[in-house]
């Protein structure tokens, strides 16, 4: 078994796509709750500009989400 920094190191988010990101978050957050490794270890291969882009991917997810169920609402697009 490799020593978990080791692995956490092997593996860079740059470049990525979406389902080896979110692999990689997966795998982090298991060793996370498992303690096999530390916040500090877990976080150095994260850069914040990375996070700073996925919020607000995620805020525009969201926004749209909400302003399709408004619309779904307020049209009462859920009469037949």
């Amino acid at each position: 078994m490799s020593h978990p920094v080791e692995t956490l190191h092997a593996t860079s988010l740059q470049g990525f796509a979406v389902s080896s990101k979110r692999g990689y978050l997966n795998r982090i957050w298991y060793d996370l709750a498992h303690g096999n490794v530390s916040f500090c270890d877990a976080s150095s291969q994260i850069l914040w500009s990375e996070l700073v882009d996925d919020k607000l991917k995620i805020v525009d997810y969201l926004t749209h989400m909400l302003n399709n169920i408004d619309d779904y609402i307020n049209n009462k697009k859920y009469q037949v």
